[in-house]
Protein backbone atom coordinates (compact mmCIF):
# COMPACT_ATOMS: atom_id res chain seq x y z
CA UNK A 1 0.00 0.00 0.00
CA UNK A 2 1.75 3.69 -1.20
CA UNK A 3 2.59 5.80 1.73
CA UNK A 4 0.37 8.64 0.04
CA UNK A 5 -2.91 6.36 -0.52
CA UNK A 6 -4.84 8.42 1.96
CA UNK A 7 -3.77 11.91 0.40
CA UNK A 8 -6.60 10.96 -3.18
CA UNK A 9 -6.60 14.34 -5.07
CA UNK A 10 -9.78 13.19 -6.61
CA UNK A 11 -11.41 13.16 -2.95
CA UNK A 12 -13.96 15.99 -2.10
CA UNK A 13 -15.45 16.08 0.97
CA UNK A 14 -18.94 18.67 0.68
CA UNK A 15 -18.91 19.02 4.45
CA UNK A 16 -15.40 19.90 4.76
CA UNK A 17 -14.58 22.68 2.64
CA UNK A 18 -11.00 22.89 4.20
CA UNK A 19 -9.69 19.77 3.42
CA UNK A 20 -11.18 19.64 0.07
CA UNK A 21 -9.61 22.51 -0.83
CA UNK A 22 -6.23 21.97 0.41
CA UNK A 23 -6.56 18.91 -1.83
CA UNK A 24 -7.50 20.11 -4.88
CA UNK A 25 -4.81 23.09 -4.11
CA UNK A 26 -1.97 20.95 -3.92
CA UNK A 27 -3.45 18.08 -6.01
CA UNK A 28 -0.10 17.78 -8.26
CA UNK A 29 2.26 17.43 -5.30
CA UNK A 30 0.01 14.78 -4.16
CA UNK A 31 0.59 13.11 -7.24
CA UNK A 32 4.17 13.41 -7.52
CA UNK A 33 4.93 13.01 -3.91
CA UNK A 34 5.26 9.21 -4.10
CA UNK A 35 8.29 8.84 -6.66
CA UNK A 36 9.29 12.80 -6.11
CA UNK A 37 10.85 13.64 -2.92
CA UNK A 38 10.78 17.13 -3.48
CA UNK A 39 7.11 17.65 -4.18
CA UNK A 40 6.83 15.08 -0.62
CA UNK A 41 9.24 17.92 1.06
CA UNK A 42 6.63 20.39 -0.06
CA UNK A 43 4.00 18.94 1.56
CA UNK A 44 5.89 18.66 4.68
CA UNK A 45 6.58 22.43 4.35
CA UNK A 46 2.77 23.28 4.29
CA UNK A 47 2.25 21.24 7.40
CA UNK A 48 4.82 22.69 9.26
CA UNK A 49 3.27 26.28 8.49
CA UNK A 50 0.02 25.29 9.88
CA UNK A 51 1.64 24.10 12.79
CA UNK A 52 3.56 26.83 13.42
CA UNK A 53 0.78 29.21 12.79
CA UNK A 54 -1.42 27.19 15.53
CA UNK A 55 -4.04 25.67 12.74
CA UNK A 56 -5.18 23.04 12.41
CA UNK A 57 -3.46 20.76 9.72
CA UNK A 58 -5.69 19.07 7.21
CA UNK A 59 -6.86 15.33 7.87
CA UNK A 60 -5.83 13.95 4.73
CA UNK A 61 -1.75 15.16 5.52
CA UNK A 62 -2.45 14.56 9.11
CA UNK A 63 -3.13 11.09 8.38
CA UNK A 64 -0.21 10.42 6.33
CA UNK A 65 2.46 12.10 8.50
CA UNK A 66 0.82 10.08 11.32
CA UNK A 67 0.98 6.93 9.38
CA UNK A 68 4.47 7.39 8.85
CA UNK A 69 5.33 8.44 12.49
CA UNK A 70 3.93 5.36 13.26
CA UNK A 71 5.54 3.07 11.13
CA UNK A 72 8.86 4.33 11.94
CA UNK A 73 7.89 3.77 15.40
CA UNK A 74 7.54 0.43 15.27
CA UNK A 75 10.82 -0.85 13.18
CA UNK A 76 14.09 -1.37 15.43
CA UNK A 77 15.98 1.44 16.48
CA UNK A 78 19.08 1.72 14.03
CA UNK A 79 15.97 1.83 10.78
CA UNK A 80 13.86 4.15 12.18
CA UNK A 81 15.59 7.36 10.59
CA UNK A 82 15.04 5.68 7.41
CA UNK A 83 12.00 4.13 7.65
CA UNK A 84 10.83 7.84 8.13
CA UNK A 85 12.37 8.98 5.32
CA UNK A 86 10.90 6.47 3.06
CA UNK A 87 7.51 6.83 4.40
CA UNK A 88 7.60 10.51 4.23
CA UNK A 89 8.61 9.79 0.96
CA UNK A 90 11.64 12.30 1.31
CA UNK A 91 13.49 9.16 -0.51
CA UNK A 92 12.71 6.99 -2.89
CA UNK A 93 13.31 2.93 -1.84
CA UNK A 94 15.26 1.00 -3.57
CA UNK A 95 12.91 -1.24 -5.41
CA UNK A 96 12.65 1.22 -8.52
CA UNK A 97 12.47 -1.18 -11.89
CA UNK A 98 16.00 -0.54 -13.49
CA UNK A 99 15.91 -0.28 -17.01
CA UNK A 100 17.17 -2.75 -19.24
CA UNK A 101 20.31 -2.18 -21.19
CA UNK A 102 18.12 -2.65 -24.36
CA UNK A 103 16.17 0.10 -23.26
CA UNK A 104 18.29 2.74 -22.34
CA UNK A 105 20.30 1.69 -25.35
CA UNK A 106 17.89 2.77 -27.60
CA UNK A 107 16.46 5.71 -25.19
CA UNK A 108 20.04 7.30 -25.79
CA UNK A 109 20.59 5.91 -29.56
CA UNK A 110 17.21 8.45 -30.19
CA UNK A 111 18.32 11.16 -27.85
CA UNK A 112 22.54 11.81 -30.07
CA UNK A 113 19.95 10.77 -33.09
CA UNK A 114 17.83 12.90 -32.94
CA UNK A 115 20.12 15.64 -32.04
CA UNK A 116 22.22 15.04 -34.87
CA UNK A 117 19.27 14.81 -37.62
CA UNK A 118 18.31 18.63 -36.17
CA UNK A 119 21.47 19.79 -36.26
CA UNK A 120 22.24 20.30 -32.68
CA UNK A 121 24.20 17.10 -31.79
CA UNK A 122 24.20 16.46 -27.83
CA UNK A 123 27.52 15.18 -26.50
CA UNK A 124 27.43 11.58 -25.53
CA UNK A 125 28.25 12.85 -21.74
CA UNK A 126 25.06 15.14 -21.70
CA UNK A 127 22.92 12.20 -22.94
CA UNK A 128 24.00 10.01 -20.43
CA UNK A 129 23.78 12.55 -17.57
CA UNK A 130 19.44 12.36 -19.45
CA UNK A 131 19.84 9.05 -19.16
CA UNK A 132 20.94 8.57 -15.79
CA UNK A 133 18.56 11.30 -14.71
CA UNK A 134 15.29 9.78 -16.84
CA UNK A 135 16.03 6.33 -16.03
CA UNK A 136 16.55 7.05 -11.94
CA UNK A 137 19.96 5.64 -11.76
CA UNK A 138 23.37 6.22 -11.72
CA UNK A 139 25.66 8.01 -14.86
CA UNK A 140 28.12 5.23 -13.93
CA UNK A 141 25.03 2.42 -14.76
CA UNK A 142 24.01 4.59 -17.27
CA UNK A 143 27.07 4.31 -19.13
CA UNK A 144 28.11 0.72 -18.59
CA UNK A 145 24.42 -0.25 -20.28
CA UNK A 146 24.93 2.14 -23.21
CA UNK A 147 28.60 0.73 -24.11
CA UNK A 148 27.68 -2.94 -23.29
CA UNK A 149 24.80 -1.90 -25.99
CA UNK A 150 26.92 -0.18 -28.53
CA UNK A 151 29.01 -3.41 -28.80
CA UNK A 152 25.80 -5.80 -29.45
CA UNK A 153 24.21 -3.10 -31.92
CA UNK A 154 27.07 -2.27 -34.13
CA UNK A 155 24.92 -1.08 -36.72
CA UNK A 156 22.91 1.34 -34.60
CA UNK A 157 26.26 2.65 -33.77
CA UNK A 158 27.19 2.98 -37.36
CA UNK A 159 24.23 5.20 -38.37
CA UNK A 160 25.04 7.61 -35.52
CA UNK A 161 28.92 7.28 -37.20
CA UNK A 162 27.91 8.37 -40.10
CA UNK A 163 26.06 11.48 -39.22
CA UNK A 164 28.26 12.71 -37.22
CA UNK A 165 31.06 12.72 -40.52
Amino acid sequence: MSPFSGLNPNFLDPKDDTNSFWLVAHADDIERAECDPEAAAKLLLFAAEYLENGEVVPKPLAEFIAHAFKRAASVEKGKRKAELALYLCLTAPHTRPKPSENELGLWVFRQLYDSLIQGSPKTETAVLNAAARHFSSSKTAATRKWKAWQRRKKDFVAVLDRLRS
